[in-house]
C-alpha cells in the first residue's frame, strides 16, 4: 500500500489540507494528517516551541516507515519547511509543497485572508470544526510568531539537500508568503526531478480555492507518475 503523510500550516490545523487528503483516499492511500504541537482545540501554542512542531510530524512519519511501499509528503505553508526536513532524513518517496512559506508571510492579511478563503468553500454554511480554527488561528501569541521564524531559520536549508521528485503548487493570488517563495525553493533543490507550477487564480490557502480540484489532480497526477516502473 502507498501512505502520505500531510502537515499543516502556522496555526492551523489539518482541515487546511482536508479536501486533498480526501481525494487522495479516495485513490486508495493512506492518509496521515498530525495536529501539531500547540495547535489542537484544547492546546496552547505557549505550552511549545518550534521544535514540538518539528517532532509532531516527525512522530507521526516514524510509524509508516517500513509498513508502507511508497510514503509521500506534503507540506502546506509552515508545513513545507517541516515536510521538506523530513524528506533529507527518511526514505521519502516524492515530496510535495504547497505555498511554500521560506519568505516570511504577511501576517496582517494572514486572518482575514484564512476567513474568507474558507467561509467561500463553504458558501455561508459555517460549521463548528471552522469556527474551532479561526478562533485558534486569531489568538495566536507574539513568541509563537518568533518561534515560526526560528523555524524558517533553521529548517530553510535543508531545501538545499532535497533529492528526491519534487513538485511545488504556489498560487498567484497568494498575498500572504512571497511567490519567491517557491522559486527560490525551485532552485535550490537538488531533485533532477523537480516542478514548479503556479496556479492562476489560487490564494495561500489553496486547497480550499477556486482552484482545489486542480490542486487534487496535480498532486495525484505526481505520486502516480511512472508508478508502472516500480
Amino acid at each position: 500500500m502507498k501512505a502520505c503523510l500531510l502537515i499543516h500550516g502556522f496555526t492551523g490545523s489539518p482541515f487546511e489540507i482536508e479536501p486533498l487528503a480526501e481525494a487522495l483516499r479516495q485513490q486508495g492511500y493512506v492518509v496521515v494528517a498530525p495536529v501539531l504541537a500547540g495547535h489542537g482545540v484544547d492546546e496552547d501554542l505557549l505550552d511549545v516551541c518550534w521544535t514540538d512542531w518539528i517532532r509532531s510530524a516527525e512522530n507521526a512519519l516514524k510509524p509508516m516507515l517500513g509498513k508502507y511501499e511508497e510514503i509521500h509528503i506534503v507540506g502546506f505553508s509552515m508545513g513545507t519547511l517541516i515536510a521538506a526536513y523530513l524528506s533529507t532524513q527518511y526514505p521519502i518517496t516524492k515530496l510535495v509543497l504547497l505555498s511554500p512559506a521560506i519568505y516570511f508571510i504577511n501576517y496582517r492579511q494572514l486572518f482575514e485572508n484564512m476567513s474568507i478563503a474558507i467561509k467561500n468553500k463553504f458558501q455561508g454554511s459555517i460549521s463548528e470544526e471552522f469556527k474551532r480554527y479561526m478562533q485558534k488561528a486569531t489568538n495566536t501569541p507574539l513568541r509563537s510568531v518568533i518561534d515560526f521564524r526560528r523555524l524558517a531559520k533553521h529548517l530553510t536549508p535543508y531545501l538545499e539537500q532535497i533529492t528526491v521528485p519534487t513538485l511545488i503548487l504556489q498560487g498567484k493570488k497568494d498575498v500572504l508568503v512571497e511567490p519567491d517563495s517557491a522559486e527560490r525553493a525551485y532552485d535550490v533543490i537538488q531533485s533532477q526531478d523537480k516542478k514548479l507550477i503556479f496556479l492562476e487564480n489560487s490564494q495561500h490557502i489553496m486547497c480550499h480555492g477556486e482552484e482545489s480540484e486542480l490542486v487534487n489532480q496535480y498532486v495525484i497526477d505526481f505520486f502516480q507518475q511512472n508508478e508502472l516502473l516500480h
